[in-house]
Formats: C-alpha cells, sequence, structure tokens
C-alpha cells in the first residue's frame, strides 16, 4: 500500500499538500519498518496489529498505510475537478443556450392569445 501511495503522491502537482504527504509517507516507511514481520502497529496507541486488520483492534484507528493512500487519492481527486470548479467550488460546466429573438410587435395577439391593441403611430 505504500507503493501504491507514492505513485499516487508522485502524480500529484508539486505544492505544500504534495510536500505533506511525502513528508508523512516517509515517516510512515520509518515507522512500519520496525513492526515485526506480518504486523503492523498502529501509531495512535502503540498495539500490534495483523496484516489483515485494516483498522487497530483497540482504538480502531485506520492503518496508518491505507490512510495515506485515502488522503493521497482524494487529493488527487480534488486536483482533478479543480480544473472544472468555479471559485466558490461549484462546477462551471453551462452549456452555450442559443437564445431565439421575438418581435412580437407585428403580431395582433399577445402569449396569452389576448388580442393587442394598436398602438398610435
Amino acid at each position: 500500500l505504500l507503493d501504491q501511495a507514492a505513485s499516487v503522491i508522485m502524480q500529484l502537482r508539486q505544492g505544500e499538500e504534495r510536500a505533506k504527504l511525502e513528508k508523512l509517507h516517509q515517516t510512515l516507511t520509518v515507522q512500519l519498518q520496525a513492526a515485526p514481520d506480518g504486523e503492523w502497529k498502529c501509531l495512535k496507541c502503540n498495539s500490534t496489529n495483523w496484516v489483515d486488520r485494516p483498522c487497530c483492534k483497540r482504538c480502531k484507528e485506520l492503518r496508518a498505510d491505507m490512510d495515506l493512500l485515502h488522503k493521497a487519492q482524494a487529493a488527487k481527486n480534488r486536483e482533478k475537478r479543480s480544473l472544472s470548479e468555479g471559485k466558490a467550488g461549484g462546477f462551471f460546466d453551462r452549456q452555450a443556450v442559443e437564445k431565439k429573438e421575438w418581435n412580437s410587435d407585428d403580431e395582433e395577439l399577445d402569449e396569452f392569445g389576448r388580442k393587442k391593441r394598436r398602438r398610435k403611430k
């Protein structure tokens, strides 16, 4: 999972979010190597867990490498969305609408079917 997270982090643009995730990746690599094979240590409560557990058995904290992967993927999705978003965060994908211009001065009836009054010229 750390390798997957590293590849997602490398796809991000340069910035402070990428720097934070790279720093977190380096610290997690060092901390997870300290755990015995087939196990991982929770960073919150320091409990040892089996590899197949996605979260800690004691404090229910998500496994650190999974959490890093989720954060990196969220940053990548945010980056991709930012190209199509407006300033306030809403999507800016309005379609160009062609409006027909209507001049009803020459007609005898208005839009509700009532007879128009003649204007004096």
